[in-house]
């Protein structure tokens, strides 16, 4: 009979097969395209997942993982290439182009399950500077199992990037307070080297298979949910089609740019950043820069729920191309019995009965917003504890000169 971390490992490995990039916002997996990268034990740097055109760093031979398609590794070592002039770096349409150079040095870090690439600093956004790199966000996905010893061999190979407090307290310390909330433990405004030998700056969390398993797969945190896995992308466009329907009136058609903008919104509602520290513009920023990887990745979960996109073949601008599908209560029904359970049961606990559950946008709203700003008040506060007041600071000082500037 298998255990239940082996249980766990594999579905973590069939969710990994699925893994794909989805936009660029916050929330990975939901509202970010990111690169998804696998690393075995023993590797001395993980095995990168692409699906945006970009040839991975060189890695030991490993045996292939079924239904999952890899490039070729590189036969020589791999070096930084330059950055993209701003011209080539501003079409939506080609993938590579929308990619900063991203080759790390995993043998810098301890080995992990899966580490996740998103934000500006990997994929480039409108209305960032195209030359000059944002910070790269990352986070990387150990076992449960694993994690004491991940955070104490992290702690030897890289103590700079604790703060003072928690290097002091040790790694029981650091797990506790990762397992707050979503359960990440992020460490920012670090350095990490790359395989060319240069340095990039980087905020980096970590998290457990379970963690990330359970928001993928309910919903339960909002933060690193939806999108990842194929039952959750579906969920996350079957609620940003409701969002549209709600919001439009009877005799308006909603369009691709619109419902793009609702995918990518699902994440932000209700979140503390919003209007502080991040950018306002940030989700038409990243609708953008990344239409055409979003559209690839929902097309056949469209088809799945009988919606059709109108002229986007033809070249028409996004705004100009309408959605078609069943916008009847109960087309609607449709839509909301493709959410996760536990979402469903959270709306249906707030329910007052005068209006369909499939019909009631005030109740979608505040449930799905009291979820991500429960999550995001947690982990801004476990910001503090974790990165140290000082670092905490020049953190929030950057990202509020980025929303102004």
């Amino acid at each position: 009979m298998a255990t239940p971390a082996s249980t766990s490992t594999k579905i973590f490995a069939s969710t990994i097969r699925q893994l794909r990039p989805c936009c660029s916002s916050w929330m990975p997996l939901l509202s970010a395209t990111r690169s998804i990268h696998q690393a075995r034990s023993g590797l001395e740097s993980p095995r990168y997942f692409t699906t945006v055109g970009v040839p991975p760093p060189t890695a030991p031979p490993v045996p292939p993982i079924p239904s999952t398609k890899m490039p070729d590794p590189p036969t020589e070592p791999p070096t930084e290439p330059p950055s993209p002039s701003p011209s080539s770096s501003s079409s939506s349409s080609s993938s590579s182009s929308s990619l900063w150079p991203l080759h790390l040095d995993w043998r810098r870090l301890p080995s992990v399950e899966c580490s996740i690439g998103y934000g500006s600093g990997v994929f480039r956004q409108a209305g960032y500077d195209q030359v000059k790199r944002p910070m790269v966000d990352l986070v990387l996905v150990v076992r449960e199992d694993n994690l004491h010893s991940w955070h104490s061999q992290n702690l030897e190979m890289n103590p700079e990037h604790y703060s003072g407090s928690m290097r002091a307290l040790g790694p029981s310390a650091i797990g506790f307070v990762q397992s707050w909330g979503p359960g990440l433990y992020y460490n920012p405004n670090v350095k990490l080297e790359t395989a060319g030998g240069s340095f990039i700056e980087a905020k980096y969390g970590v998290i457990t298979v379970e963690k990330l398993m359970q928001d993928l797969e309910d919903w339960e945190f909002m933060y690193m949910a939806a999108g990842g896995i194929d039952s959750n992308r579906r969920a996350a466009l079957a609620a940003a089609l409701l969002k549209c329907s709600w919001s439009c009136t009877e005799n308006r058609q909603v369009d691709t740019l619109s419902l793009l903008n609702a995918l990518v919104n699902l994440s932000y509602g209700g979140d503390v950043r919003v209007g502080l520290a991040e950018n306002p513009n940030k989700v038409s920023n990243i609708v953008k820069s990344q239409s055409a990887e979003l559209l690839s990745i929902y097309e056949p979960f469209a088809q799945e729920l009988d919606i059709t996109f109108e002229g986007l073949d033809s070249g028409e601008q996004l705004q100009d191309c309408p959605v078609h599908y069943d916008r009847s209560p109960m087309g609607h029904s449709r839509f909301m019995n493709v959410l996760p359970k536990s979402f469903l049961q959270k709306m249906e606990a707030g329910h007052n009965g005068k209006t369909p559950l499939s019909e009631d946008n005030d109740l979608f709203d505040r449930t799905l917003s009291s979820i991500v700003r429960a999550s995001s008040l947690v982990q801004s506060g476990k910001g503090v504890v974790t990165a140290g007041p000082a670092r905490s600071a020049r953190y929030l000082l950057e990202k509020v000169k980025k929303r102004f500037s």
